[in-house]
């Protein structure tokens, strides 16, 4: 057995251990041995231990607890001279009014006003501040920007600076919160009300003129089946049923003669045929002019305005520089006319007399960059976003292409009788309302294709709707088909894909392919009885559709007219339908049962009619005609789902 003789033991241990020395010779072991302090322990000559326990405690470390006040740059803390260490370390919380380095202090002192406008400068507010200002005239704008920690600013209409870092700008008119850290620049100027992203500017103009409307909430429930709107969308009135009487039209400062675009013998008729129907407001410009609002910055100073006269117009460019004379003869030739700005800014251009907005492919009216009317879309282009609304006076007329690419055209207030034609919208990406005033017979091709952000429209009764008019107006929930049409054009609504709801009334007998395509969200359609012919592609790609009603006059379903309806559960399709297209019903995987009532099996023009039909699926057919149906061409690769009917 190993043995110690001697053992010198020293240092601190953090647990026991047992010990071992060399061999020493012939020992006799007297027993274990615990030491708890260092130090050197000789067993008697000739014995040794066996074994030995060292079991030293370790003492425990002397730590510091400290406190650091913040600061901008990044802090080493270290515990002081005799310390081994640091339990813990307390940072103080930044003082509510702390000034960050090169951020210059503020007091109400620094605040100025004029009328219904205070000026903020930049810097640090580190009390409450107050400026008291008149109400003023500029309306009740609302614009709001995100959280900005321990800053806002509020005018109502007094400007209050609670503690806090502000970028500075003016504020007008009442009711407006705008929040700014100091890290930005630029400025911007709010002419609408609604909510405003203006996280990239230093400053923010609010200037909301109450011609503009729009500021008051609705009045009403939108999810009533008959609504009146204003021209900006605002619904103005809504019913369950017909009302007694119209309600009356709102007033606004530029606007005179407001009229609804329905009487309401119309509402009534509407309502009866498809059980709900939309109005709108039109008016005539309170000065008698047509008036359009720009916008032009440093780079875009020399427009051309380009419309159509016939006689003689006076233009006042807004400025306050003279006017200008535009004379011709023809309601479709342009005059373009030059003028040059000082400065950049808002304008409002106004025109005494009837004129035409004409256009051409790619080359709106309105703003050019060139007097060559014929030129490419480069120049016509130059100042698409410019034109922020338009006021047409009584006697003018809006031609096909007049405002397309007026890419920032926001409101557009239109008076009896002028007519909607061809692409007139087209590409109005900021557009979001329009009341189609009454007078008008049909809404050209194209007339509001890719009017991105229209959520309202209002059609009068009467009004037909051609090719593609509201197609990739992806904002638009639903449209009420008015009454007294027969027909409705190619791709009407096509890609829509907030559309939830269509209403069409019982008149119509025609209705045009894809008219339906790929609106996503549509959930039902009835389709009116007088139809004889469910059109290709009409419901394709209706992801929500989960029913429809084929009317039992349809003779022929066309081609791909239910393709992609993957939530559709049942179909039927009635006893006179002679003929199905190719992909009719393809991948339709919510179906579960077609039942068909042709005791002649119609013609199915390729086997891919049903293609993508699950297992467990029924195609019943009348009694007694399994065997046509089973051997009959295309049919036949579909015998395996066939049943009679009960």
């Amino acid at each position: 057995m190993p043995a110690i003789s001697d053992a010198t033991i020293h240092g601190k241990l953090s647990a026991p251990e047992t010990l071992r020395g060399r061999l020493s010779g012939s020992t006799v072991t007297v027993g274990p041995l615990s030491v708890t302090e260092n130090g050197v322990y000789a067993a008697p000559r000739g014995t040794a231990y066996s074994p030995v326990t060292v079991d030293v405690p370790t003492p425990a470390p002397s730590l510091q607890s400290k406190t650091a006040t913040p600061t901008e740059q990044q802090q080493t803390v270290a515990p002081d001279s005799g310390y081994d260490g640091l339990s813990s370390v307390t940072v103080d919380a930044i003082p509510p009014t702390y000034v960050g380095s090169g951020v210059a202090q503020r007091t109400s002192a620094d605040l100025t006003a004029s009328g219904a406008t205070v000026t903020v400068p930049a810097g640090h507010y580190a009390q409450q501040a107050s400026k008291a200002v008149a109400s003023g005239t500029e309306g009740t704008p609302t614009a709001t920007k995100g959280s900005v920690s321990n800053h806002a600013v509020t005018v109502t209409p007094s400007v209050t600076n609670s503690a806090g870092y502000i970028a500075g700008g003016t504020h007008s008119g009442t009711g407006v919160t705008v929040a700014a850290s100091e890290l930005v620049s630029g400025s911007t100027t709010i002419t609408e009300n609604g909510t405003v992203d203006v996280t990239e500017y230093a400053s923010v103009t609010v200037d909301v003129p109450t011609g503009g409307g729009g500021s008051e909430p609705d009045s009403g429930d939108r999810t009533d089946p008959i609504r009146f709107f204003d021209y900006d969308g605002r619904l103005v009135a809504s019913y369950t049923s017909v009302p007694s009487a119209m309600p009356d039209v709102p007033t606004h400062d530029r606007l005179t003669n407001g009229t609804w675009n329905y009487t309401l013998a119309q509402v009534a008729e509407q309502f009866d045929a498809v059980g709900k129907c939309d109005v709108g407001a039109n008016y005539d410009t309170a000065s008698g002019k047509t008036e359009i609002d720009v916008t032009l910055d440093s780079a875009h100073l020399d427009p051309y305005l380009c419309v159509a006269v016939n006689g003689t117009v006076t233009v006042d460019w807004g400025d306050g520089s003279d006017t200008d004379t535009i004379t011709g003869t023809s309601w479709t030739v342009l005059k373009p006319t030059q003028h040059v700005y000082a400065q950049a800014g808002e304008y409002t251009i106004s025109i005494d007399g009837a004129v035409g907005f004409y256009g051409s492919v790619d080359r709106s009216s309105v703003l050019r960059l060139t007097n060559d009317t014929s030129t490419n879309r480069l120049y016509s282009g130059a100042y698409s976003n410019c034109v922020t609304a338009i006021r047409v006076a009584d006697g003018s007329r809006i031609g096909d292409y007049a405002f397309q690419n007026c890419y920032s055209l926001a409101s557009i207030t239109i008076p009896d009788g002028v007519s909607i034609d061809t692409s007139a919208f087209q590409n109005c990406y900021s557009l979001a309302s329009i009341t189609i005033p009454s007078g008008v017979t049909r809404i050209g091709s194209y007339a509001f294709q890719n009017c991105y952000s229209l959520t309202s429209v209002s059609i009068p009764y009467g009004v037909s709707i051609d090719t593609s008019a509201f197609q990739n107006c992806y904002s638009l929930t639903s449209v009420s088909i008015p009454g007294g049409v027969a027909s409705i054009g190619t791709s009407a609504v096509q890609n829509c894909y907030g559309l939830t709801s269509v209403t069409i009334p019982s008149g119509v007998t025609s209705i045009g392919s894809s008219i339906f395509n790929s609106c996503h969200r549509l959930a039902s359609v009835t389709i009116p009885d007088g139809v004889t012919s469910i059109s290709g592609s009409l419901f394709s790609n209706c992801y929500g559709l989960t029913s429809v009603t084929i009317p039992s006059g349809v003779t022929s379903i066309g081609s791909s007219a239910f393709f992609n309806c993957r939530v559709l559960t049942s179909v039927s399709i009635p006893d006179g339908v002679t003929s199905i297209g190719s992909k009719a019903f393809q991948n339709c995987y919510g179906v579960l049962e077609y039942h068909l009532e042709p005791t002649t099996p119609p013609n199915l023009s390729s086997t891919n009619a049903f293609s993508g039909i699950v297992a467990g699926t029924v195609i019943y057919v009348p009694k007694g005609c399994l065997e046509a149906y089973q051997t009959a061409s295309n049919w036949s690769s579909y015998k395996s789902y066939m049943q009679e009917e009960a």
